[in-house]
């Protein structure tokens, strides 16, 4: 699983193409979601955009259509994330890997680390050979 650094780049990445408010803390959202995976932390992204958006659409159907059509604008299509989106997401959202699978996992990877020959028994690179002239140095 990803650390607190980790998951923070994550969620950066997640997050570049939306519009992100400033009273949402990467590195507190980072702290909060200890044990999520990359994918987990992918999706409370997405989730959050999903509610941003969400309440951004209830709140245009709160004003009369004339006004709306009036107003609209490429930021409508782009609505500001707010904590408030994440941590609704957050009550909702539960790890996707659990610490039996983590362990599981572990001692699996323990096991094949103890057996490195393993591994490489049937890795063989090809012999080079010389380019002919004019050539592409292409491996044949």
């Amino acid at each position: 699983m990803p650390d607190e650094t980790s998951r923070v780049a994550i969620l950066k990445g997640a997050l570049r193409n939306s519009l992100v408010a400033k009273n949402v803390d990467l590195n507190s959202l980072a702290k909060t979601t200890t044990g999520f995976s990359g994918a987990d932390l992918h999706e409370i992204s997405r989730r959050a955009g999903r509610f941003a958006i969400r309440e951004s659409i209830a709140k245009k159907k709160r004003q009369s259509h004339v006004r709306m059509a009036r107003n609209w604008d490429q930021s409508d299509l782009k609505p500001e994330i707010c904590r408030e989106h994440f941590e609704a997401v957050l009550k909702l959202t539960r790890r996707s890997v659990s610490d039996n699978d983590l362990r599981k996992y572990e001692i699996f990877f323990a096991q094949i680390l103890q057996q490195p020959q393993v591994l490489c028994t049937q890795l063989r690179f090809p012999h080079q050979e010389q380019p002919s002239q004019g050539g592409s140095g292409e491996y044949k």
